[in-house]
């Protein structure tokens, strides 16, 4: 919100480019191209072609959990522009990918399977148990769920 008070406009500039090498600058994006850019859940994908090795910026929010591949091979991606991701790229045809796991996804799916893995194993103790006893645990786990039902 706004502070209360009496404000100037005395220092105000007007900033410009110039434009007579536009048309030029225009020419020479041509020269780095990137096309057949193919964006799925978890990755994206698209061909470079550039005549000098390049710093490619991409619009994709800068995050741990991602992983950039040059042709396959592994590369660097730094954090660009305050908070985009950015790669080197060498001269030449490449294609580039950019993959996304979430580590938090990987350890909470590894810890439900370890759960589930203690709960299986308590059944079947608890079957083994009932058996030499003569109690059921599923017939009781029944009988309970019928009765709610009720």
């Amino acid at each position: 919100m706004p502070k209360k008070g009496i404000y100037s406009f005395e220092k105000i500039r007007v900033i410009s480019l110039p434009m007579e090498h536009y048309d030029k600058d225009i020419l020479n994006l041509k020269d780095n191209e990137v096309t057949n850019i193919v964006a799925d859940n978890d990755k994206v994908t698209f061909n470079v072609n550039s005549k000098e090795n390049k710093f490619l910026c991409c619009a994709i929010p800068y995050s741990r959990g991602w992983t950039a591949y040059v042709d396959g091979k592994k590369t660097s991606i730094y954090l660009t522009n305050i908070r985009y991701m950015g790669i080197d790229v060498p001269r030449g045809d490449h294609k580039v990918e950019f993959r996304y796991m979430n580590k938090a996804f990987i350890i909470s799916a590894f810890i439900t399977l370890i759960t589930f893995l203690f709960f299986i194993n308590f059944i079947y103790l608890c079957e083994k148990y009932s058996t030499l006893h003569k109690f059921s645990v599923l017939e009781a786990l029944e009988n309970y769920y019928k009765k709610c039902k009720d």
